[in-house]
């Protein structure tokens, strides 16, 4: 995990105000992953800036939210699929 929190924090730039990460491929985040990202929060946090978590799985959506982090994060969901609209009947 140090490699990646270093690798993260090497990557962003002293102007950066937002981290966004991309969780839409991430099928499962266990205290560590969670630890993670709290860090990154922290280190946001400390210039200025936020967090925010795109796209998280239902089933790490669902964690986010039990553990209430998510209430520490932007967190963007994907839209909801639609099957149209009152419109298409009128």
């Amino acid at each position: 995990m140090d490699q990646i929190k270093k690798q993260v924090y090497d990557f962003i730039n002293p102007d950066d105000t937002v981290l966004v990460v991309d969780l839409s491929k991430v099928d499962f985040i266990d205290s560590s992953g969670l630890g993670l990202l709290i860090s990154f929060l922290k280190h946001m946090k400390s210039r200025g800036g936020k967090v925010v978590l795109e796209y998280p799985k239902l089933g790490v959506q669902k964690l986010l939210e039990m553990t209430r982090i998510d209430e520490l994060f932007e967190v963007k969901k994907r839209p909801e699929p639609t099957t149209g609209s009152w419109e298409e009947f009128m």
